[in-house]
């Protein structure tokens, strides 16, 4: 009976809780029903909302958007609630790297790859927030303590990995990954086949999915560049000059990169190739757009192109629109060898000489280039004066012997008489680097000396 009696409790307390249920499913319905209107709004809204982002967008006013938009969840909550702020917390970590708040969209990223683990967007975006901040870093437009450094650079690593596992076909995620590699650190064997694979995945798009992704044709001619820019680096000139000539043809109606930077490389890439009249035409549609300021690199290669071809005074002519204020120590190298080749031995010193004054930190280089000037006209202790000032300047500069220094100085020695002092010189560079060429050429030539 007692039995009984339960299991009618039991049943009758089942039976409220279905009908409590079935209550609750019609409210729920039911409210979705009378708020059929109310989402239409809401999308009205939203859409209206993404209109005044682009709006302000397109006028940099980047702190409006922030005042607008941000917190979203706090501006507006029944978009946060409806789930309608994916796009605009976009926007927001846009403005925010923009302006340099690094740590705030950090937090606004990290709070979104944890919402959605299996989302692209938010985990490419984040990704290019560390990335943003590692930049503006290295470009001294913030300053990041080398803990933060480290950290970012851990983020970007995992965030745009993390992006190529979920996009494996993409063409930005690879590109920005090899950047990452290729500026900071200077990684280029990692970053090669980051851009190969960037380039290699566009090129297997069909044409509407070449329509779809459009805005990633732009990455896709980068890789290309910079497959050029670190083949060059990595002194592989006959790659280089393949990937820059791809670049070339593939921009040619859109203009993504800087003509100035094409032909640059396509000019840097015949030069290293001994190719110096295809390397002076490539430099010649360079300079269309160059700049001598800004882009006095292009006007060094093309005159030392033309030195190549014997051409002295088409090399001096292209040399001199850049004005003398700004003429770096590597443009002055060249100036003093212009100046060689035109026979004018004393500008060619006073050259190297002013080069060794302005560079603080390679003065040693134009003052070996201005010892073996001496050398050529028999200055052997102006020659010997050069080298030991090199070697003077680098062991205070960077703490060690300059070992080219002490080469130079051996052999003028050796070519003075000067024994015992050559055996002393030739001692300390055997001691600091037993390796260094032509070590069995000087013990040779020094050997001559005893003999006489």
């Amino acid at each position: 009976m007692v039995q009984e009696k339960t299991n009618n409790v039991v049943y009758l307390a089942q039976a409220y809780q279905e009908q409590e249920d079935l209550e609750k499913e019609e409210d729920f319905l039911e409210r979705f029903v009378e708020e059929d209107l109310s989402i239409s709004h809401l999308q009205r809204e939203y859409r209206k909302l993404l209109n005044e982002i682009e709006i302000l967008r397109s006028e940099n006013r980047w702190e409006q958007i922030l005042i607008l938009c941000h917190p979203v969840e706090e501006k507006w909550p029944h978009l946060a609630e409806a789930n309608l702020v994916y796009h605009i917390q976009g926007e927001v970590l846009f403005a925010l790297c923009q302006l340099k708040r690094f740590a705030e969209a950090l937090d606004v990223g990290l709070a979104r790859v944890s919402a959605d683990e299996n989302n692209f967007m938010a985990h490419s975006q984040l990704a290019f927030v560390a990335y943003s901040a590692l930049l503006a870093d290295k470009n001294r437009e913030i300053v990041l303590t080398p803990k933060e450094r480290k950290k970012f650079r851990e983020l970007t690593h995992l965030y745009f990995t993390k992006s190529q596992h979920l996009r494996p076909d993409g063409v930005t995620c690879f590109y920005r990954h090899g950047m990452l590699y290729k500026n900071f650190g200077g990684k280029l064997e990692k970053a090669i086949p980051l851009f190969q694979r960037a380039v290699e995945n566009w090129e297997q798009y069909d044409e509407e999915k070449r329509k779809a992704r459009h805005q990633e044709r732009k990455n896709y001619v980068k890789s290309l560049y910079q497959l050029a820019v670190c083949h060059l680096d990595m002194e592989k000139p006959d790659q280089a000059f393949n990937w820059i000539q791809k670049c070339i043809e593939e921009d040619s109606s859109t203009g993504y990169m800087s003509s100035v930077h094409k032909y640059y490389s396509l000019g840097k890439a015949h030069y290293a190739m001994k190719n110096y009249e295809e390397a002076s035409k490539a430099l010649e549609r360079a300079l269309v757009e160059a700049h001598p300021e800004s882009n006095d690199y292009v006007f060094e290669l093309l005159a030392r192109s033309y030195l190549a071809q014997s051409l002295p005074v088409k090399a001096q002519e292209v040399l001199a629109k850049i004005p003398q204020s700004r003429r770096r120590p590597y443009i002055l190298w060249t100036e003093a060898e212009i100046a060689v080749a035109l026979k004018q031995l004393d500008k060619a010193k006073q050259t190297l000489l002013k080069a060794s004054e302005i560079d603080r930190k390679g003065a040693h280089k134009a003052l070996i280039r201005l010892a073996k000037l001496e050398i050529r006209v028999g200055n052997l202790s102006k020659a010997l004066e050069s080298v030991e000032k090199a070697n003077m300047f680098f062991q205070k500069t960077y703490g060690n012997p300059y070992h080219e220094a002490l080469f130079w100085q051996t052999a003028i020695l050796i070519k003075m008489g000067r024994k015992s002092e050559a055996e002393k010189t030739l001692q300390d560079l055997y001691s600091f680097n037993p390796y260094y060429p032509h070590l069995n050429r000087l013990r040779k030539e020094l050997a001559k000396i005893s003999r006489t």
